[in-house]
């Protein structure tokens, strides 16, 4: 699909605003597929004239029938979406400078409006929030093309 610059910036605010709710998806999703996946335990009995070491859990089948359910694949699918969300953003937030990431976190990771930000970075016009905003967007179409088309 084939987007207009507005719609790709869009798009990218909405992964950026979103950045740590993926990181508590991930772990919510792990929850989810190591309850639906018990681990099984090692055991090792000895009886009197020979010894036995073996793998087993009262739940190792019930184990083996749903790590192939797709609830498990969909949970595994999901989670390696977000990780690819995650490690996106944080690789293309490598090529900002100090400004520019402060923006970055005050604005999308903590969702602060915008007349927050300019206060706390001690910015007299919103204009110059903007600009930074811009360059932002501009660096993050190229750097997190990949998101975009997870869309």
């Amino acid at each position: 699909m084939n987007y207009n610059q507005e719609t790709k910036e869009r798009i990218i605010e909405n992964y950026l605003s979103k950045y740590k709710t993926y990181l508590i998806g991930i772990e919510n999703c792990q929850k989810q597929l190591d309850y639906i996946m018990p681990s099984l335990t090692a055991r090792y009995e000895v009886d009197g004239q020979r010894s036995t070491f073996y793998i087993s859990n009262n739940t190792e089948q019930v184990a083996i029938d749903r790590i192939t359910s797709k609830k498990a694949l969909d949970l595994l699918e999901e989670i390696e979406e977000y990780k690819l969300i995650i490690a996106s953003i944080e690789n293309a937030l490598t090529e900002l400078d100090d400004i520019q990431r402060q923006f970055v976190e005050l604005r999308y990771f903590q969702n602060k409006k915008i007349y927050q930000v300019k206060e706390i970075m001690s910015y007299s016009q919103e204009k110059a929030l903007y600009r930074i905003r811009n360059q932002i967007l501009d660096k993050f179409v190229i750097s997190l093309k990949n998101l975009i088309s997870l869309k």
